[in-house]
């Protein structure tokens, strides 16, 4: 049995979006602990704490709108590269940190927005936040057939398109897209 004190780490990963309704981050307290902020958060995101290799340790939806707060102890993982998400609506905050010697130290922090997408008739509208300068692929799908395809590589902060479909294929059309070295997906009637 041990009987040395042992240094722990809780970690509250309590995510906000930089624009909006952030509180204070995950602050370092005496070089050990981290410090918590409470944020608000909706219901259907989605918190997850991954390996370097991309294995989920931890994954949590959230069911309620309001405050999230949760406390993990880090110190029993082995050494190694962590990342911790909160996938929202428009956009996924991720954390990296690193796990060594029963310390945990922050590598680093980005913003993943999210293509959004909106139909008007029979226009499809995209948009997304690019502030990375990543290419977007769009793969467009009609009844699981793929009747569109493209690659957009621009250096612009916000990428557009507007896709008139067909007035006369009504039905069921997905979207997919590959940016950021993610997958993300879209459905929608027309």
């Amino acid at each position: 049995m041990r009987t040395t004190i042992r240094k722990s780490v809780l970690v509250a990963f309590l995510f906000g979006t930089l624009i909006s309704y952030a509180n204070d981050m995950v602050n370092p307290v005496d070089g050990e602990r981290l410090k918590s902020a409470v944020i608000e958060v909706k219901k259907g995101e989605v918190f997850t704490i991954k390996n370097e290799e991309g294995v989920s340790l931890y994954r949590s939806t959230v069911t309620d709108k309001g405050n999230f707060q949760k406390a993990f102890d880090l110190t029993d993982l082995e050494d190694g590269v962590y990342i911790a998400e909160l996938e929202k609506t428009n956009e996924v905050e991720v954390k990296k940190l690193m796990v060594k010697a029963n310390e945990v130290t922050f590598l680093d922090e980005k913003m993943i927005y999210k293509p959004v997408v909106r139909t008007k008739g029979d226009l499809l509208l995209i948009s997304k936040l690019n502030f990375s300068k990543d290419p977007l692929a769009v793969k467009i799908y009609y009844n699981g057939e793929v009747i569109f395809t493209e690659s957009i590589v621009k250096n612009e902060a916000v990428l557009k398109r507007i896709y008139k479909l067909s007035a006369s294929e009504r039905g069921e059309y997905s979207v997919v897209f590959k940016t950021n070295g993610r997958t993300f997906e879209e459905n929608f009637s027309i």
